[in-house]
């Protein structure tokens, strides 16, 4: 069995309950490939109306058509950096790849789109919830230019354009939704996109490299020297994915949470413990005695200070008992959280066990 739009083979084992089939045409269709129409009209090409064309699978890639330019060569802007060999067949106009067994086509000017590429109709205008004071417009070329929100060029083929004439701006589509206040646990102050910054060196503060003043990115809100490109800031293992804007900062830093309170000038009251702790100078510790830190697990020597606790045999170096409650690490995009002790759960996550 033949599918009537694609051409191609509906096999009895996987596709023959997946499949519609006119009884008085006696025609049959993938699932997905009725809704697929003889002609569309396409915002990328809107002059002429593009024509459905349906490869033999059993056709070699090789017979696929080329696109002659103005000159009779190949119009080289709709290739992609794939190999030689891609090179010398056509491509999509919309993803730049090499066309499908099914594609749409403009025969007046060799115009082609995979199917796949028109099954989701994108809006031919945006309204930028606050990225942009006017309304953008959907661009249908790719252009060798940078994206003024986020430096990078235009001629991604994995990204749409939008433009505001008026302005002579252009972004790519996902960079309209870029967030406006973000924090990140590589700064300690919150950063905001803004769209260029003043003259001076900014390496960025994710992969280190420079930072073009004359394009969007994120710098700090408290006028640190301090920069990040757009699409750094906002990758998934850096960004936490929220966006703070309108959203009033704590009051707490990382650091100001107290891993203790201050009973004496010698006695606290540890997070970690429930007794009291005595703090012990230098050469404290007798030539004798053996402790271990309860927190690192290393040995107090006799040159270093410690709290040991007045009821039991709980001990801390005087660094591990002034360790913060909470902190954040440039490795991981959220705040880490210190533990009195360690529970079978953050030692055994769900998704560890079998």
């Amino acid at each position: 069995m033949i599918c009537h739009t694609c051409k191609g083979e509906i096999s009895q084992k996987v596709d023959y309950y997946s499949c519609y089939y006119c009884c008085i045409c006696d025609l049959k269709f993938h699932f997905g490939c009725e809704l697929l129409l003889p002609e569309i009209r396409h915002p990328f090409h809107p002059c002429h109306p593009l024509t459905l064309i349906s490869l033999d699978l059993e056709v070699h890639s090789s017979k696929l058509p080329h696109s002659p330019g103005t000159d009779g060569s190949s119009d080289s802007s709709i290739f992609n950096d794939d190999g030689d060999d891609d090179e010398k067949h056509e491509k999509c106009k919309c993803c730049r790849k090499r066309l499908e067994n099914v594609y749409y086509h403009c025969s007046v000017c060799k115009f082609s789109f995979n199917a796949s590429c028109t099954t989701y109709q994108l809006p031919l205008t945006i309204i930028p919830p606050k990225s942009h004071e006017h309304t953008l417009t959907l661009f249908p070329k790719r252009l060798r230019l940078p994206c003024d929100a986020c430096g990078l060029s235009l001629e991604d083929h994995t990204d749409h354009v939008f433009t505001c004439h008026p302005c002579n701006y252009m972004v790519h589509g996902t960079c309209i939704y870029l967030p406006s206040v973000i924090e990140i646990t590589r700064h300690p102050h919150r950063l905001s996109f803004t769209p260029s910054l003043s003259p001076g060196d900014y390496p960025c503060g994710v992969c280190r490299k420079s930072v073009d003043i004359n394009y969007g990115q994120y710098s700090c809100t408290k006028g640190c020297h301090y920069a990040i490109h757009s699409k750094c800031a906002t990758r998934e293992d850096v960004w936490d994915g929220k966006d703070l804007d309108g959203v009033p900062e704590e009051t707490i830093e990382d650091g100001d949470i107290e891993p203790f309170v201050k009973i004496d000038e010698n006695t606290i009251q540890h997070f970690s413990h429930d007794h009291y702790m005595r703090f012990h100078k230098k050469g404290s510790l007798g030539d004798q005695e053996s402790k271990f830190c309860d927190a690192c697990i290393l040995p107090v020597l006799p040159s270093d200070c410690f709290y040991s606790c007045m009821q039991c045999k709980f001990v801390l170096h005087e660094t591990c008992a002034y360790l913060p409650r909470k902190k954040s690490h440039p490795l991981h995009k959220h705040p880490l959280i210190l533990l009195p002790t360690p529970t079978e759960f953050y030692l055994f996550p769900p998704d560890f066990c079998v």
